[in-house]
């Protein structure tokens, strides 16, 4: 594996895509640190997290592109993605490799290293891994439903604040 072939991946759709990427990629990451504080047994890397967000910008998801500028509906396409697949399928890239370089799997999460076709960087996780962090997606997606219609401001920041923590200030 090859730390500058992973940052001129990274870069590469980031150019392209413009701060909003780098800055969606951030929030999930806050995301996940707090659904990480509220559940000591949810595992999900940051890397991981990187890469579905590559996958959603090169793919895009439900037959739009993914949207970069609209923090909340691109929110809602990067749960929506995991709770929809539950993450059963394979996420691979072939920007270093052939996607066929992918060797077949049993692996409950099958998320490819963009620059080495045999390291799954999901390997380790289990069954209960997977289920625990599509329940966790599911609920963050509930909350920015809620987000979206709450009749008030307060009711849509609650909602938020499920999401990234007591310290979100709001819109």
């Amino acid at each position: 594996t090859s730390v500058t072939q992973h940052l001129a991946f990274i870069r590469t759709r980031r150019n392209v895509a413009g701060p909003n990427y780098r800055e969606l990629i951030r929030l999930l990451k806050a995301w996940i640190r707090e659904a990480k504080r509220n559940d000591t047994q949810l595992r999900c890397k940051s890397f991981l997290i990187e890469l579905i967000v590559a996958h959603l910008w090169d793919h895009g998801w439900n037959g739009e592109t993914l949207a970069i500028k609209n923090y909340p509906r691109a929110f809602e396409q990067y749960f929506g993605y995991i709770v929809r697949t539950g993450l059963l399928g394979e996420i691979k890239f072939d920007d270093y490799y052939a996607a066929s370089d992918v060797p077949s799997s049993n692996d409950a999460i099958r998320i490819w290293d963009p620059v080495n076709p045999t390291n799954n960087v999901a390997s380790a996780y289990t069954e209960s891994d997977r289920l625990r962090l599509v329940r966790r997606a599911g609920e963050a997606l509930d909350q920015i439903t809620w987000a979206a219609t709450a009749m008030t401001k307060g009711a849509a920041n609650d909602a938020w604040r499920f999401i990234f923590g007591p310290t979100f200030q709001g819109a």
